[in-house]
């Protein structure tokens, strides 16, 4: 499933809580949906509590597009991963946001809401669009990768550089390296 023809999905992961913004998502999703050959999953529990979400789907021509998976086993969560094309994360804010340095680092097209450290942590390698509720910029940014999508082998690189700076084992030595330097002070 690695050619882009076998590619299927628009994709969000991790969308209950309130600030991970799922409204500008599908507001964007519906904007363009009639040019994009790929229908929006949204992973994850369903966010509780928002009658604005549910209504502009119900309203929406493109709600058969439009699916919510609830809780997924880590075999469909690889599954839907694979068969996407592009991965978006239009959160508010983020203290680290770990979702869209794996989708990078699984050579998933990715696009997040440049606010907080969304662009630091994403190593400014992925695409952005501000402000974080404006579904039209975000729709745009959408539209720049599906008429142009790219390329396997930039998605590679940007893959390795997230996967080198974040590896857990790296990590793991740089922490313990500072643990001894502070018992050895």
């Amino acid at each position: 499933s690695s050619s882009s023809e076998a590619k299927k999905y628009l994709i969000a992961l991790n969308i209950a809580a309130h600030h991970k913004n799922v409204i500008t998502l599908v507001k964007a999703f519906c904007e363009v949906a009639d040019k994009v050959p790929y229908n929006l999953v949204l992973v994850g529990k369903k966010p509780s509590n928002d009658p604005e979400l549910y209504e502009y789907i119900d309203r929406s021509k493109f709600k058969n597009r439009i699916t919510f998976t609830g809780f997924v086993s880590k075999e469909e969560l690889n599954r839907l991963i694979a068969l996407s094309a592009i991965y978006v994360n239009p959160s508010l804010y983020e203290g680290f946001g770990m979702t869209p340095i794996e989708m990078m680092g699984r050579n998933v097209q990715t696009i997040v809401a440049d606010c907080t450290a969304s662009a630091e942590t994403t190593l400014r390698l992925c695409r952005y669009y501000y402000p974080p509720k404006d579904y039209k910029a975000l729709s745009l940014e959408i539209m720049k990768l599906v008429e142009n999508p790219m390329k396997g082998s930039d998605l590679s690189i940007i893959a390795d550089a997230v996967k080198d700076i974040y590896d857990y084992k790296k990590i793991a030595q740089e922490y313990w390296t500072a643990l001894e330097e502070l018992i050895n002070l």
